[in-house]
């Protein structure tokens, strides 16, 4: 008993349709081929519709997944103003205390200089000074 019907034009990707088998195939009978009509109502059913359907699941699903996104957005929460207001004064009041410690910065690279510079002086007077006979 064969439950498969083989013919070239019933396969779709090469996989074989099953075709429901009325009571006289059971005795040994062998089906008749399908009519062009039903084959192309066959194409319909399992190409076209579904194409069809998933391009209006697509269509119909943007708007919907868009609402989600808008109502997760609004649940999130607001800020204040005044919030945001003592955030910038604290930001001015950072970026303030950062200037005057670039500038002790650069002061203490001057200073930094000057001390070298003392250094060398010195050390240059200690080495053109004749060295005593210790008495």
């Amino acid at each position: 008993m064969r439950l498969y019907n083989r013919s070239a034009g019933d396969t779709f990707w090469n996989v074989p349709r099953i075709v429901t088998m009325p009571a006289f195939l059971l005795a040994g009978a062998q089906a008749p081929p399908l009519p062009p009509q039903i084959a192309d109502f066959l194409m319909w059913n399992e190409v076209i519709i579904p194409l069809v359907g998933m391009a209006m699941a697509t269509i119909l699903g943007f708007p919907i997944v868009r609402a989600v996104v808008r109502r997760i957005e609004n649940k999130a929460p607001r800020v204040d103003e005044r919030e945001v207001a003592a955030l910038r004064s604290e930001v001015a009041e950072l970026r303030q205390r950062l200037e005057g410690l670039e500038d002790a910065s650069q002061r203490m690279a001057e200073l930094e200089e000057r001390v070298d510079f003392t250094e060398r002086m010195l050390a240059q007077q200690r080495q053109a000074r004749p060295l005593g006979s210790g008495g």
